[in-house]
């Protein structure tokens, strides 16, 4: 999606060889096409004998006052939290270059 693109401009500049980016990229795309069909496969093979087939959801099927049914929804909430400043920080560094702000790993003293 959109919070890909920034990821893509630092990725292409730490490559040793940038213009292999579109290879790279088929190459990812295909991976996690191939992953995201298996995972939809084996939840539709879990959850279908359960529901009669697939109605909504998968969360909104899960018990409300369950303890799976908890923590499922608080690690969703910790991936949504903890991935968030994944999707700033790039962006961050996208447009402070653009502006002209952006700092040399030669800048940085340790």
């Amino acid at each position: 999606g959109f919070g890909t693109v920034p990821f893509t401009f630092n990725l292409q500049e730490s490559m040793k060889e940038p213009n292999q980016m579109m290879k790279a990229t088929k190459i990812s795309l295909w991976i996690v096409c191939v992953i995201y069909i298996l995972m939809g496969g084996l939840v539709s093979i879990i959850f279908w004998p359960s529901i009669h087939g697939i109605q909504s959801d998968v969360i909104s099927v899960l018990p409300s006052n369950g303890l799976l049914s908890i923590i499922i929804k608080l690690a969703m909430t910790m991936v949504i939290l903890s991935t968030t400043p994944l999707i700033i920080v790039p962006c961050g560094d996208l447009v402070q270059r653009k502006l002209g702000f952006h700092r040399n790993n030669n800048d940085i003293q340790e």
